[in-house]
C-alpha cells in the first residue's frame, strides 16, 4: 500500500465509545474504493490518562498486513486537532505496535503494566 492509497473518511455519526464523545474523532479506513477497517480517537475517562486522547485501530481481517494499520495510524493523528495521543495493545500484538511505530508513536510503557502502552507527539 503506498499512502495515497490510503484515506480515512470521517463517520457522520459514531457512537459514543467509538469516537462519538466529547472530543472524539471517528473514520473509516478505506484502502481504494473499499473499507478496510475502521480508527477512532475518544478522550480516556479513567485511569492515569484520564482526559487524554487514545486511538484505536481495527483492519478487517483480508486487509491485515498490507501496511493499510500504519498508514491509517498516522492519517488519525494527523488530522485530529490533539498535539498528544495514547494507543495501548495487548503486548502480543506485534504488528499492532509495530504500525505505531512507524506512525510516529513510541513506547511509554509503565514498569510492570499489563499492556503496551505509546504515545505520540506533533512536531
Amino acid at each position: 500500500m503506498t499512502p495515497g492509497d490510503v484515506r480515512l473518511v470521517a463517520r457522520t455519526s459514531p457512537g459514543s465509545e467509538r469516537g462519538g464523545g466529547p472530543g472524539g474523532f471517528a473514520w473509516d479506513i478505506y484502502a481504494g474504493d473499499e473499507i478496510a477497517g475502521e480508527v477512532f480517537i475518544n478522550l480516556a475517562e479513567k485511569g492515569q490518562h484520564a482526559g487524554q486522547p487514545f486511538l484505536e485501530i481495527y483492519i478487517n481481517r483480508k486487509n491485515q498486513g498490507r501496511k493499510i494499520g500504519r498508514l491509517a495510524y498516522r492519517l488519525a493523528v494527523e488530522q485530529s486537532f490533539y498535539n498528544t495521543v495514547f494507543a495501548i495493545m495487548r503486548k502480543s500484538n506485534i504488528a499492532s505496535w509495530r504500525a505505531a511505530e512507524e506512525a510516529g508513536f513510541v513506547d511509554d510503557t509503565s514498569p510492570g503494566a499489563t499492556q503496551k502502552a505509546m504515545v505520540w507527539r506533533r512536531g
